[in-house]
């Protein structure tokens, strides 16, 4: 009888909440959603099988999160749980389309169904940080796989000589992030290294809390076919005989907008590219999921194809024969494949002195870095690959990525069930 009144009574503070506050959109009103987090909280009890996953704050599905959902899916010990993801626009992720979500719940994220569902599940699993006005309740497991080694300098290891006045605030989040987390998945010991000091688990005294399965995202890297590249090849209809180039830079601190959207001035000249690879190369353009200003893919049909239409960034990977990059660190996991990297830093001074610096001396890192479009070009051009620094850079870097991560990550999740 009690459990009976119990699930009703969850049921109409989630209908109440709903009724006077309303599911509200946008970036700005997620933070009015969620102070309907703690009634929620108070009254739901936590339920054993109920995972919450999210990645890149809603705008993916994809990286460690999905690696982990699909895997659990082809668990039989998962059969009986309930899965949910969120999504900022779920209308975007449509179980037709993407068949391993016919198996989970799809919610908006921060809305009132998906505070609800976040007070009552068991395991969050997550590759970016929740707000930190969401708590974690002492019989909750929050895993956070985070979304690749570093090169650019991250939370408490960042230190711009006073030239960022948001940098103490962005911290604070970073540490509280950290408080809350009970799993924090690391591919190598250099990433157990520098997520520890930039997460502050000295500090916290929580340098246990971190474990070296490797990324679960990386297995197919490992694990794919030839006609998961032919299918991928196809989706984009790449012409036959053409080498892929995959465009893949991050985001600028000094891009932000005041409506939190973050731009990105494209450094690379396609028309100028075109004239001299155009013959023999197409380029995939994927930027950062931050970066937000729009990008016209019809001024160069045929020729640069937009990384966007695929959630997935390790389809990419895999169909590309050369990644060029900046300070993104997409490069730890593109050298698992140990094909050609350039690294494009044509506002190196800048980024390294005042926006981010980086952990890495550029001397390790495993290809040609490049300061401008001539040299690029040159390098692209260049067909020798330096196999052995490659082999270094794997054996260092790459250290647990077996095609075999997403089961350590899942028995590492169940192993701390008692310890909760």
């Amino acid at each position: 009888m009690f459990s009976f009144f119990k699930k009703h009574l969850k049921s109409i503070a989630r209908r109440f909440f709903t009724s006077i506050f309303g599911d509200i959109g946008g970036e700005k009103s997620d933070n009015l959603n969620i102070l309907k987090y703690k009634p929620l909280m108070d009254i739901n009890p936590v339920e054993e099988k109920l995972i919450v996953f999210e990645a890149f704050k809603g705008w993916r599905y994809g990286c460690n999160p999905k690696a982990i959902y699909e895997e659990m899916l082809s668990d039989s010990r998962f059969k009986d749980y309930t899965f949910v993801w969120a999504f900022k626009n779920p209308a975007l992720f449509i179980p037709d389309e993407i068949e391993a979500l016919r198996s989970a719940t799809i919610v908006k994220r921060y809305s009132v169904d998906h505070l609800d569902y976040l007070s009552r599940a068991k395991y969050w699993i997550r590759n970016c940080r929740i707000d930190p006005n969401i708590s974690k309740k002492a019989d909750q497991i929050y895993m956070q796989t985070w979304h690749g080694a570093p090169l650019k300098r991250l939370g408490l290891d960042v230190d711009l000589n006073g030239k960022n006045t948001n940098l103490n605030f962005y911290k604070s989040k970073i540490l509280l992030d950290a408080k809350k987390s009970s799993i924090i998945l690391s591919s190598s010991r250099y990433c157990t290294e520098k997520l520890s000091s930039a997460f502050g688990l000295d500090v916290l005294e929580k340098e246990n809390s971190i474990f070296e399965t490797g990324y679960p995202r990386n297995d197919i890297l490992v694990n794919h076919t030839d006609e998961d590249i032919r299918k991928v090849k196809r989706f984009y209809s790449i012409p036959s005989g053409k080498k892929i180039i995959l465009y893949a830079p991050t985001w600028r601190d000094d891009k932000d907008k005041e409506n939190g959207i973050r731009e990105f001035d494209l450094a690379i000249d396609f028309a100028s590219l075109y004239s001299q690879l155009g013959n023999d190369y197409v380029v995939i353009y994927r930027p950062h999921y931050f970066i937000k200003n729009s990008f016209d893919f019809s001024s160069y049909k045929n020729f640069v194809f937009d990384g966007n239409l695929v959630n997935d960034i390790n389809l990419l990977y895999i169909i590309s024969d050369i990644l060029v990059t900046d300070y993104s660190s997409v490069f730890f996991d593109y050298g698992i494949l140990q094909r050609k990297i350039i690294f494009f830093m044509y506002d190196y001074d800048l980024y390294a002195n005042d926006l981010r610096g980086l952990y890495l001396d550029l001397s390790e890192l495993p290809g040609e870095v490049v300061y401008n479009q001539e040299d690029l070009i040159k390098s692209i051009s260049k067909s020798e690959l330096d196999k052995e620094r490659l082999r270094i850079f794997k054996n260092k870097y790459c250290t647990y990525e077996d095609g075999h991560s997403s089961k350590r990550a899942i028995e590492t999740l169940l192993s701390q069930e008692n310890k909760s």
